[in-house]
């Protein structure tokens, strides 16, 4: 919403940071009429910083204005595989077959009725009717699902897969990432079998204190001195998450290896292992009396680790990926509208995947109706619904962050390719990334003579992370709502750091630019609120402007944003007075133009109305009327460098989660070779740059909004949600 963006003036101001005099941190303003030659020297430091760009600059803080940004990156070879519009969903709607890889897994995925069923399952039948397609079922393992994905063989994989940071950057067994939908269920790995060894195993194990991978380096046992565990032999599925955590656990050679869930079993029925480990589905007790098994069977108390289960496909094809993600949000959005298989009619067209494929979401809900249906039908019986696998409807906190995974994995150095963002970003020695001058999110300190806020923070955790600490390496671009897209497509910026949301249409196909983009997960969740003079302000939040008191209502929109759009949706035009920008909306209340002003909830804040100089009889009302999911944006065409960007967002959260600090994050926080070995501290620098998502938030926004609602850590309750556009 306004949330969304916002620039004050229609061409786009640029903060640079770089300079070859004074100390770190100074800056002074530059007149316009000196900006052509401030611009030419700052160019020529910075590409004089290319072979040193792990070494922090001295600085001096410019701040410039001009008709646009020509300081841009040729984008006409793609900086990686660019999106293929007629891959494989052409293909899949060409031959009308979709191959979907699945793995048995009760309550996920069972054929033994002759017939496919199964959360898995159903999730297959979702996308194949999205796109008018049938499925045809391809049976895989752990061990070879991803090479059956890379290589084609099938198109979709849903199959009990953990979405981890490996997999998503560098799955080492075939040595590249793959995309993922959002997760469809929040599983752990955890451990069954005959009591003994499960009482054993409650006393080995150490406790799980968040969702990754946990830290086994420091014993976290009930009993550190019971050694009983040398007499337990573990069965479990080769190529899992679940094996890495058991070779924690255990010895390696008290740990049997076996290519399926019902080899796991047998060797268990057999007398080879006296435990098992898995998902919560794979060990629960009617899965291992489907196996055939029928004595003493017990599971354990603890977990070892979490596994947000997510579809994937190949990274290659962004339109693909597309399709399986907003599939999945589909489920959400329709149990959010109580809407059911039988009322899937009632679901929203669509024109982003095309023409022919406008009733989408109509043929994905008809196909296998909304996710509460698909829970109920194949997984209530096995893991009655709770926790995470929850809709969120905004009253707790949503900010979770996804398992790394094996950050030991060597991957692809992003430097070793020329046309790779990060590429580009080291030779010219700075990040531009683009941002809007908003209280809390970016404001330029007067005292200081630098850039600060929320979205600035993630500027500089994103370059910390990329020259491996250093802050100063910025250009800071102040970019248009109207405008902001094109942008981020020409080159002119690296990255959106600029309370934009996530919406459908500007994940697929943006209308400034004709093409889709790639988001974070959100690092703020904000939505549509109005504020006015009384008792205007009432009038707009009750949607009023009938009543005599409210016929007068005036409100003035942010054009070009998610909020114009809101607004429209509520209002007629005679009531709406777009402005050139979010601060220009505020000052209406100063002019006169309105008496009411839309926006995020920081935008229509006391502090915000004050900033642009009102102090008169304000406000606020308390409803909120749209979802506004905040989130950092790059170019669909390098999947590394919005990787990078990704996890970036995902350290932050984890840093909070772990009561990792920006001042500890140098010692606490994970090393990582999946960049490659020079990016081995990109999550530790990220964190000490910027901090977790706490220390954020209580620096930048908490003056303004106290930290409410879904802007807080997720400890155990509701974590699914729908973005806005469906």
């Amino acid at each position: 919403m306004s949330s969304d963006a916002e620039a004050q003036q229609p061409q786009p101001e640029e903060t640079n940071n770089l300079s070859s005099s004074s100390s770190a941190g100074n800056a002074k303003i530059i007149s316009t009429l000196v900006v052509a030659v401030i611009a030419l020297i700052v160019g020529s430091v910075a590409l004089s910083r290319t072979s040193s760009s792990n070494s922090s600059p001295n600085t001096k803080q410019h701040q410039q204005q001009h008709e646009g940004v020509d300081d841009k990156d040729d984008l006409t070879a793609t900086s990686s595989t660019a999106p293929n519009p007629s891959g494989t969903l052409s293909a899949v709607s060409s031959s009308g077959i979709l191959k979907c890889g699945i793995i048995p897994v009760t309550g996920f995925a069972d054929n033994s009725s002759g017939t496919w069923e199964g959360m898995d399952a159903d999730l297959c039948r979702a996308v194949a009717g999205g796109i008018g397609a049938e499925v045809e079922f391809v049976a895989t393992t752990f061990t070879s699902r991803w090479e059956d994905l890379k290589s084609g063989q099938i198109d979709l994989l849903s199959a009990y897969s953990t979405h981890t940071m490996e997999r998503d950057v560098h799955q080492s067994s075939v040595g590249e990432g793959f995309c993922w939908s959002a997760p469809y269920f929040y599983d752990g790995a955890t451990y069954a079998g005959i009591p003994d060894a499960v009482a054993c195993l409650d006393k080995q194990s150490p406790r799980l204190s968040s969702p990754v991978l946990v830290n086994f380096t420091t014993n976290n046992s009930t009993d550190s001195g019971d050694d009983c565990s040398n007499n337990i032999k573990l069965c479990v599925q080769s190529g899992s998450t679940t094996i890495t955590a058991a070779n924690k656990v255990l010895p390696k050679e008290n740990i049997i290896g076996s290519p399926t869930l019902q080899s796991v079993f047998d060797n268990f029925i057999s007398g080879k292992c006296t435990a098992i480990a898995g998902g919560r589905a794979e060990v629960a007790p009617a899965s291992a009396k489907k196996s055939g098994y029928d004595g003493a069977y017990e599971v354990g108390a603890k977990l070892w680790l979490r596994d947000p289960l997510a579809m994937a496909g190949r990274d290659d094809d962004q339109r693909w990926c597309d399709v399986i993600f907003w599939t999945q949000q589909a489920l959400f959005a329709a149990e959010e509208r109580n809407l059911t298989q039988s009322t899937a009619s009632e679901m929203s067209p669509t024109s982003v995947f095309g023409e022919k494929f406008q009733d989408f979401f109509v043929n994905v809900v008809k196909a296998v109706g909304s996710y509460a249906e698909v829970y109920a039908r194949n997984v209530e019986a096995i893991i009655p619904r709770g926790g995470f696998d929850i809709i969120n409807t905004g009253e707790s906190g949503i900010l979770h962050s996804m398992p790394f995974g094996d950050l030991s994995v060597e991957g692809d150095n992003p430097l070793a390719n020329p046309e790779s963002t990060i590429s580009k970003i080291h030779k010219r020695g700075h990040l531009r990334c683009g941002i809007t001058r908003r209280a809390s999110f970016a404001e330029f300190n007067s005292e200081t003579l630098e850039f600060e806020g929320y979205d600035v923070d993630f500027c500089k955790a994103i370059s910390a992370a990329i020259f491996d600490g250093p802050v100063d390496n910025i250009v800071y671009v102040n970019l248009p709502a109207s405008s902001r897209f094109q942008y981020l497509q020409d080159g002119s910026v690296d990255v959106l750091s600029r309370i934009t949301t996530h919406t459908l249409e500007r994940d697929v196909k943006e209308p400034t630019t004709g093409q889709g983009f790639t988001f974070t997960v959100p690092n703020y969740y904000d939505g549509l609120h109005f504020g006015g003079i009384p008792p205007y302000g009432q009038c707009a939040d009750n949607l009023d402007t009938q009543s005599a008191e409210c016929k007068g209502v005036k409100i003035c929109v942010n054009e070009g944003t998610t909020t114009e759009a809101g607004v429209r949706e509520l209002f007629g035009d005679q009531f709406i007075f777009p402005m050139s920008g979010g601060e220009a909306s505020l000052r209406g209340l100063v002019t006169g133009e309105c008496n009411v002003v839309a926006g995020g909830n920081h935008d229509v804040a006391i502090g915000s109305v004050q900033s642009v100089g009102y102090d008169g009889p304000y406000e606020i009302g308390v409803k909120t009327h749209s979802k506004d999911p905040l989130a950092i944006v790059t170019r669909e065409d390098d999947p590394s460098f919005s990787d990078f960007c990704y996890w970036v967002v995902q350290a932050t959260i984890f840093a909070e989660e772990e009561g990792i600090t920006q001042s500890t994050a140098g010692s606490k926080m994970p090393l990582t070779n999946l960049f490659g070995a020079l990016f081995r501290r990109m999550l530790q620098n990220a964190v000490q740059a910027a901090g977790n998502t706490g220390e954020l938030y209580s620096r930048n926004v908490e003056r303004l909004i106290p930290r409410a609602g879904l802007n807080q850590l997720n400890t155990g309750g509701p974590q699914m949600y729908s973005l806005p556009g469906i």
